[in-house]
Parts: C-alpha cells; sequence; structure tokens
C-alpha cells in the first residue's frame, strides 16, 4: 500500500464535497472525489493480500488519470458547449433505445413459425448462396492400434448403402473409443469442420467429394469418414442449413416492425393526453 498511500499523501485536500468526510475521501481530483465506499463497490469478490493492493492502486491511478484528462478538457476544450450538446444527445439516445428494447422483449414473444421460414425460403432460395462447400456424413479418428478398425469399416460402409442400422452402435463406440468423433449425417456443416482435421490439404472441394468414403492414415492415427450428401460454394443452401439464418432475418423484421408499432402508440397516447404538442 505504499504507492497508495503516497498518492493520497499528495493529492488528497480538503473536500469540495461537504456531505462527504475527509477520511472517507481515497482522492480528488479538482471537484470530482474518489469515496472509500465507491472504491470498495469496485473491488472484486474474494480479493485479497497483495491481489487486493494492486487492484486498489491500479484503480485509483487509472480514476486520477482519466479526472486529471476531463478537468484539463474542461478549461482547454473551445467547444465545450457542443460536446455537452453531444453529450446530451447520446444519453436520450440510450435511454430511449434501452426503454424500446425493454418494450419489445416483453411484446416480442410470438416465435417464428415453421411454415414462415419455409415461405420466406420458397420466395428468396436463389439469393442464398453457399460462399463455402457443406457436407453430411460421419468422421472418427483412432489409433493405429485399435481392435475394431474391421468393425468401423463395416459400419461406415453400411452407412454408404444407406443402412443407418447401425449408426447407434458406431455413435457408441465412437463417443467411448474413438480419438475424435463427430455424426453430422443428418446436419449439414462447413465442410472445414472435417477438412481441418485430416492430414491432407484438400485443393479442390469437388473433387474430394464426389469420392463419398475415405480413409487415410499417419504415424498415429487412422482417418475414415463417409459423406452423405454435399453442397459446393455458389449452389443454393439447403433448407436446413439457412433456417438459423432466415431465422434471425425475420426476427429483426419483425422487431422493426414492433418498433414502429410501438412509438406510434407512445405518441397518439401523449397527444391524446396531452402530454405531447404539435403545432
Amino acid at each position: 500500500m505504499k504507492k497508495l498511500f503516497f498518492i493520497l499523501s499528495l493529492l488528497l485536500i480538503a473536500s469540495c464535497n461537504r456531505n462527504i468526510p475527509e477520511s472517507q475521501i481515497v482522492a480528488q481530483v479538482g471537484n470530482s472525489v474518489l469515496s472509500v465506499n465507491e472504491l470498495n463497490m469496485q473491488i472484486p469478490m474474494g480479493l485479497t493480500g497483495v491481489d487486493s493492493t494492486d487492484f486498489v492502486n491500479k484503480y485509483v491511478d487509472d480514476w486520477i488519470d482519466e479526472h486529471i484528462m476531463y478537468e484539463q478538457g474542461l478549461r482547454s476544450l473551445p467547444d465545450i458547449g457542443q460536446l455537452n450538446a453531444q453529450a446530451e444527445s447520446y444519453r436520450r439516445n440510450l435511454i430511449a433505445q434501452t426503454y424500446m428494447n425493454e418494450l419489445i422483449s416483453v411484446r416480442a414473444t410470438d416465435e417464428i413459425l415453421a411454415q414462415d421460414i419455409e415461405a420466406f425460403y420458397q420466395k428468396y432460395s436463389k439469393q442464398l448462396k453457399l460462399d463455402a462447400p457443406i457436407i453430411q456424413g460421419v468422421y472418427i479418428k483412432l489409433l493405429l492400434n485399435t481392435s475394431k478398425l474391421d468393425q468401423v469399416r463395416r459400419w461406415l460402409k453400411s452407412l454408404d448403402a444407406g443402412d443407418q442400422d447401425c449408426i447407434s452402435e458406431l455413435d457408441e463406440f465412437g463417443n467411448m473409443r474413438a480419438v475424435e468423433y463427430e455424426n453430422f449425417y443428418d446436419q449439414w456443416v462447413e465442410m472445414l469442420q472435417l477438412t481441418d482435421k485430416l492430414p491432407v490439404t484438400v485443393v479442390e472441394p469437388g473433387s474430394f467429394l464426389r469420392c463419398k468414403t475415405y480413409e487415410m492414415k499417419d504415424d498415429q492415427y487412422y482417418y475414415l469418414f463417409v459423406i452423405k450428401d454435399y453442397r459446393l460454394n455458389g449452389e443454393v443452401q439447403p433448407l436446413e442449413f439457412a433456417r438459423n439464418y432466415i431465422y434471425d432475418i425475420l426476427m429483426r423484421q419483425r422487431k422493426q416492425e414492433l418498433r414502429r408499432k410501438l412509438i406510434d402508440e407512445l405518441r397518439q397516447e401523449g397527444m391524446q393526453s396531452g402530454f405531447v404538442h404539435r403545432n
């Protein structure tokens, strides 16, 4: 605390705010005062010893630096009136937006229906193009000495043939015994989620994905996977891949419409009550 005591000895002066006892003042710059209570509220719970001392010293230093610049700015900048007007405008906008967001969070409770998403997709699907390849499939990474390599091969061969009866067994084995395992057989993921894990670099996604099953190995692992389906960049996004994106668009539209409706309601109520006047 030596540094703090040194700072206090230089900067503590009689408070211009008579409501705060001098003993409760930690630091003061001009008319700005940092009180013990204010400082205590900033100290994280559970912080003790040297960590607490270091935090206090840094907080007080930062507070002093900020307020020195503020006080000097008040004395030196020529356009304080304009800055005050900008600050007040920002304050009004912040309060208004916070209040509007509270109203919207209460009123915008209706879910976006599946049929709304599908209708949007049918109308705009040609504009929903992929900017990266996506795939469906299963990937598994195994140690070279794994005892069930042939069984894994059979499971993946069955999946490639369209037989999904083995998927539960493959899931159980993959989640418990594999080095890495990902089942995205019924969901779309970006191809990079798979290729980033492989010991090769994929240069031509189209050529790579046309071969639906792969087995690779390096000095430590086997890498096996089967591709159920794929779409290349530039193609239309499948509905299931685009669903979350469309949901966000529709929700933003709904909130914009609700925002306009709420403003109109408040305006009408204000004019009817005499709270709002417009000549």
